[in-house]
């Protein structure tokens, strides 16, 4: 009978003849006990809405530092990769590159006449000006892993990985020709509207050059560019 009695739920029995005073202390231990279980359930609720809680906030926090880190890397005029973002980038490509023996790319662009531009039109449509050319060069970009930047004032640059000349004058072409296509008017320029110069350099990285090598190649064959005319492309 007693084994029965547990098989069914009881936590305990009383044997006859039935004593008051055992069956008072087995009911009080037995409310204490159920007492205790209830404060026990209830902190685990409070345990758990506090770790979900946490959670929440971890989420949140993880969501916000990944907001502050995308901001860092951007440029807020543009919303393209900033400078640092660009010499951290093509730093890490290069580096990378070394072991591939791969070569790669650096295409840099400038606005023809864009300080002409700003006179002409203002500050405000220079802003807007360079908004649209940010958007046209990151529309033209296929890879994800090429990256489109703003290297300062005018100027943007495209790191391009695993790239030669052959295909980075491919690419400096489609900058030139989606920059082309805004048709943004530009009264003082003598084409009308808007242009893009650009210049470009590919090497191969080793261990006996730096990154800056390829960056200053490029910044040469845009200023070769700029010189011989508008809207040109240039190779160092």
């Amino acid at each position: 009978s007693k084994l029965r009695g547990f098989e069914v739920g009881g936590v305990d029995y009383i044997t006859k003849p039935i004593d008051s005073s055992e069956v008072h202390a087995r009911v009080r231990t037995h409310l204490k006990i159920r007492e205790l279980y209830q404060q026990l359930a209830r902190q685990h609720e409070v345990l758990q809405l506090e770790i979900e809680q946490r959670r929440l906030a971890d989420r949140h926090l993880q969501e916000a530092n990944d907001r502050l880190a995308r901001l860092a890397a951007l440029d807020p005029l543009t919303q393209v990769a900033n400078r640092h973002r660009l010499n951290d980038y093509s730093l890490s490509c290069w580096q990378h590159l070394q072991h591939q023996n791969e070569a790669m790319a650096i295409v840099l662009c400038d606005i023809d006449w864009f300080r002409l531009y700003n006179e002409a039109y203002g500050y405000g449509s220079g802003d807007q000006c360079l908004c649209q050319i940010a958007e046209a060069l990151s529309a033209t970009i296929l890879r994800t892993s090429d990256l489109v930047a703003r290297y300062g004032g005018e100027e943007f640059a495209i790191v391009l990985p695993n790239t030669g000349l052959p295909g980075a004058w491919e690419v400096a072409k489609r900058l030139c020709a989606a920059v082309h296509d805004l048709a943004l008017p530009h009264e003082r320029s003598p084409l009308g509207h808007v242009t893009l110069s650009a210049g470009l350099a590919a090497m191969v990285p080793t261990a006996n050059l730096s990154i800056s090598a390829l960056m200053n190649q490029a910044e040469s064959a845009l200023q070769a560019a700029k010189d011989r005319g508008l809207s040109l492309i240039h190779i160092s």
